[in-house]
């Protein structure tokens, strides 16, 4: 318990938020590998090294996430969440470090491949990609559910220009 505590208080130092703010999703140990190529999914992730980090998905604003099976679509929904980061944190003698700089949701991008349940890819806009899966693969699905609901909820896809959804109808009140 006490090592959930510090990889939670390292995660907000690392991100720079209020702890009254901060709403408290998952904290998880997870395996990480960088993939080398584009063709992990079809490799079955057998060449890759995966290396054990502490991961802590928090959000500024109370987050809402519906629990849904994996054949449901997910649309986005309006939240309390304001911004949601990933934080991946390994333990070095002992002592709690950032693994890399904290995945921003409103910019990142979720995959999961339907014939590899057990991994997951999660990659910033223009920056490396990350595979990561959990030991338990009910644990690797509730990630994946969550971190997907979030990237939707605050994607930048959401923002629209202040036209008519289609310029073929006219609006009649």
């Amino acid at each position: 318990m006490t090592e959930k505590i510090e990889v939670n208080r390292v995660a907000l130092e690392i991100l720079g938020w209020k702890r009254k703010d901060v709403c408290d999703l998952i904290t998880s140990r997870l395996l990480m590998a960088v993939p080398q190529d584009h063709t992990w999914a079809v490799k079955r992730c057998k060449n890759l090294k995966f290396s054990p980090v502490h991961a802590v998905l928090l959000t500024l604003g109370q987050a809402r996430v519906t629990q849904t099976s994996n054949e449901q679509l997910l649309f986005p929904q309006t939240s309390d969440v304001s911004e949601a980061a990933v934080v991946l944190i390994k333990e070095k003698n002992g002592k709690f470090q950032a693994a890399r700089e904290p995945f921003h949701l409103s910019k990142c991008v979720v995959t999961a491949e339907a014939e590899v349940n057990e991994v997951f890819e999660l990659m910033e806009w223009n920056k490396e990609a990350y595979l990561l899966k959990s030991e338990d693969i009910r644990e690797t699905k509730m990630w994946v559910q969550y971190l997907k609901q979030l990237t939707r909820d605050l994607s930048q896809w959401r923002r629209r220009r202040g036209g008519q959804a289609n310029i073929m109808i006219q609006y009649v009140p």
